[in-house]
């Protein structure tokens, strides 16, 4: 069902994890290390991932559930938050469609308004789906008490659907699924600042957003075991071992390190050799 249909209407956060993870995994191609969309996701500072319900004719009605992930400071990913999406939109359009979404968030500026309870979006939608294939794109601007935020979507479409159309729609925080999950109250700005920890239902979502495709260079962490500076590991490997040999008797036989004279490639061994038989 990865790249199918999937329930829109909201269920417990631990299957809207689920969801969203099929969702992602539909979008991302391993034979493609570094396509578009694994480009665009591992620059994005949020995901709402969602799926949809539309019906048209000329004006249209959406609905749809889903979660929201904000990128924190250190790279990872926050604690997921439960969100229903709710709209109308007028156009020339006509018939119903099941859309499953990847809203990307490029700024932090987008996550903070998208953090907020209600924040409203304006976008433009056109979409075409015959049967099992379909695409669908969206670009537009959301709006909060916190100011405004840049978003645009990566989507699949099943259906019988064609038309373009602008649309008025607004995300709201499921407080009640969050409740039930992290069992106390919480907003969806302490969720994604990671104020909360990612709770073990959510753990098979946050598995597949540790994937390399949702992290660029900048964002990964390194491993504080290893040198950060390549040229330190090099140094590191060479002067090594027991012997704490010079890096000048690594060389291959005959080739002369650049910059140091013939004189310095003599070992202490020679020197040895040369003492006994004077002795």
């Amino acid at each position: 069902m990865a790249g199918g249909y999937h329930n829109p209407f909201p269920s417990s956060l631990r299957h809207e994890c689920e969801k969203a993870c099929e969702i992602l995994e539909a979008f991302l191609n391993p034979s493609v290390p570094n396509s578009t969309a694994t480009q665009i996701l591992q620059n994005a500072q949020g995901l709402a991932i969602i799926s949809t319900v539309k019906g048209a004719f000329m004006g249209s009605v959406r609905f749809g559930s889903g979660i929201l992930v904000a990128r924190l400071d250190d790279g990872s990913w926050s604690a997921p938050s439960a969100i229903v999406v709710g709209g109308v939109g007028f156009g020339g359009q006509v018939g119903v469609e099941f859309t499953n979404f990847i809203f990307v968030l490029p700024r932090k500026s987008s996550v903070r308004t998208f953090a907020q309870l209600g924040s409203l979006t304006l976008t433009t939608n056109i979409s075409l789906a015959l049967g099992p294939m379909g695409r669908c794109g969206e670009v537009g601007l959301g709006a909060s008490l916190h100011g405004l935020g840049a978003l645009w979507a990566m989507s699949k479409t099943n259906g019988f659907f064609g038309g373009f159309s602008v649309e008025l729609a607004t995300f709201i925080e499921n407080g009640s699924s969050n409740q039930k999950l992290y069992q106390k109250k919480l907003t969806a700005a302490q969720l994604l600042n990671g104020e909360i920890k990612p709770p073990d239902d959510a753990k098979m979502l946050m598995q597949c957003l540790s994937h390399k495709a949702f992290y660029s260079r900048r964002h990964r962490v390194p491993d504080p075991e290893l040198p950060s500076d390549p040229s330190t590991a090099t140094a590191l490997e060479l002067t090594s071992g027991a012997e704490n040999q010079l890096p000048v008797e690594l060389s291959t036989r005959g080739a002369l390190p650049v910059g140091l004279p013939s004189e310095s490639l003599s070992s202490p061994l020679e020197g040895r050799e040369t003492s006994a038989r004077e002795a």
